[in-house]
């Protein structure tokens, strides 16, 4: 596949996994079956010209790292296996279950550090905490083009699991406790936001005003088009993005969007 007048071969993304024992072998395969890589695969295919080839490596390391000159993300796949851990113990006889919020989860993780390699990639200006705009970006992914019904469930056990103190770059948090609830709340807020007439099911452990509840459904309006504005100059013609920005209600009123669109991200939820 060629871009371009120079015919440069297209940028791909890819996932190498350094360990090969049996334990995290079916991990791997409960991933593959949710079609987690392939997913995030496709995406960039149809949508994206990235700068260069991108690679995600899980390997024995401690902590999650982007190694920006060689555009390679390195996660962990202790993470993985404490999120499964974790999972076992809560949902001990419910397989299915538990191997969707499993998949949801790792997929944000994925999604989130693919954002930081947009970022940097892209060069992409961001106002605000740029963890909100990294998680801006995994919401609006799973929301559109996952099926799951375990986003928020996945979404909670991501951040218990994900240590998150080096994203923590404000003095409105005391602990990393309090960072992660705030970023908890912004998610079920953009996914109330979504489609917010129809998320009963949501609402009804919310005591959040009505008032707010239509702010909700405004702000993920504006997410979208913010990142939608931030990433044209390298989207494909015919964008996922694109048809996604045509399902939007005509009484929303989204951000406006200027020569050098910023992801910006909103502080109170």
């Amino acid at each position: 596949m060629f871009l371009g007048l120079n015919h440069t071969l297209a940028a791909e993304l890819s996932f190498r996994w350094e360990t090969s024992i049996p334990e995290n072998d079916n991990l791997r395969e409960v991933l593959s079956a949710h079609q987690v890589e392939i997913r995030l695969q496709t995406f960039v295919k149809v949508n994206l010209q990235l700068k260069a080839d991108t690679e995600f490596v899980i390997h024995q390391g401690g902590e999650p790292f982007f190694d920006a000159r060689e555009n390679r993300v390195y996660l962990p796949y202790s993470l993985f296996l404490e999120l499964h851990e974790r999972l076992v113990e809560r949902y001990p006889s419910q397989l299915l279950v538990r191997e969707s919020i499993f998949s949801a989860a790792v997929e944000q993780f994925i999604w989130f550090h693919f954002a930081r390699v947009l970022v940097s990639q892209y060069a992409l200006p961001v106002s605000g905490l740029e963890a909100y705009a990294l998680d801006d970006f995994v919401v609006l992914m799973l929301l559109n083009l996952s099926d799951t019904p375990y986003l928020l469930d996945a979404a909670e056990e991501y951040l218990l699991v994900d240590h998150s103190s080096s994203l923590l770059q404000s003095d409105r948090f005391q602990n990393e406790i309090e960072f992660d609830k705030a970023r908890y709340h912004m998610m079920v807020c953009t996914t109330v936001g979504k489609d917010y007439l129809h998320s009963e099911e949501i609402l009804k452990g919310l005591a959040w005003e009505p008032e707010r509840h239509e702010q909700c459904q405004t702000l993920y309006w504006q997410k979208l088009k913010q990142w939608y504005a931030s990433l044209t100059p390298h989207l494909k013609e015919d964008n996922q993005l694109l048809l996604w920005l045509s399902h939007e209600p005509p009484a929303v009123d989204g951000a406006t969007t200027t020569n050098k669109p910023t992801i910006s991200t909103q502080e109170e939820y």
